[in-house]
């Protein structure tokens, strides 16, 4: 019969990744590793975009607001 293996405790982990040694570097050795889905990096890149592009329109449109008004 084959042995499975299982992920470890969430809070095993934690108390790792938040160890330290006593000059103050990471006690953990990089054994965990944490990678971005395409997903995530998708949602972070699409409202890095859209929070440019919000007020580079609204600006514009001001702009162009205020330049109709005065030239009357």
């Amino acid at each position: 019969m084959a042995e499975t293996e299982q992920a470890p405790d969430p809070s095993a982990v934690l108390d790792a990744l938040n160890a330290t040694d006593s000059n103050g570097t990471e006690a953990l050795n990089a054994t965990v590793k944490f990678v971005a889905s395409p997903e995530g990096t998708a949602l972070a890149y699409g409202g890095l975009v859209f929070m440019a592009l919000l007020p580079i329109f609204f600006g514009a449109l001001r702009s162009v607001t205020c330049s109709k008004s005065k030239a009357v």
